[in-house]
């Protein structure tokens, strides 16, 4: 990514930012700097905010807001590749059980994968 880990860093510090990088599938998005709330598919309303004890310009933490509709973490690691160059990696945290987990994977593997997509065409014209 064409850009510096603590441009990325501080575009993830402003959850309202992440409505530019939202697929289609996603509905009803309201936003503070803290707190993102959207839905999801048949997932239904999900509540994101800063996990405040893991942000850095290496390590951007979120959890959903109550642990609705299940528990999740999710960390995004930014590794600084040169000065203006950045590799980004999510990895989800997720407590479910059995059965949530065959209905919730796929979406949620659909869903990073295109906030990764979104995150890498905006700074690549940077």
């Amino acid at each position: 990514m064409g850009t510096s880990s603590e441009e990325v860093a501080a575009f993830f510090s402003d959850l309202q930012n992440l409505e530019a990088l939202m697929p289609e599938s996603v509905s009803q998005f309201e936003a503070t700097p803290e707190r993102c709330f959207f839905k999801l598919g048949n997932l239904g309303r999900i509540g994101l905010e800063r996990a405040s004890a893991a942000n850095s310009a290496e390590l951007i933490g979120l959890r959903t807001v109550d642990n609705k509709p299940f528990a999740v973490e999710l960390h995004i690691n930014l590794s600084p590749v040169a000065p203006q160059e950045t590799q980004v990696g999510m990895q989800v945290q997720a407590d479910m059980n059995p059965f949530m987990q065959m209905m919730a994977a796929k979406p949620l593997e659909q869903f990073l994968g295109h906030l990764l997509k979104k995150l890498a065409e905006r700074y690549a014209t940077n």
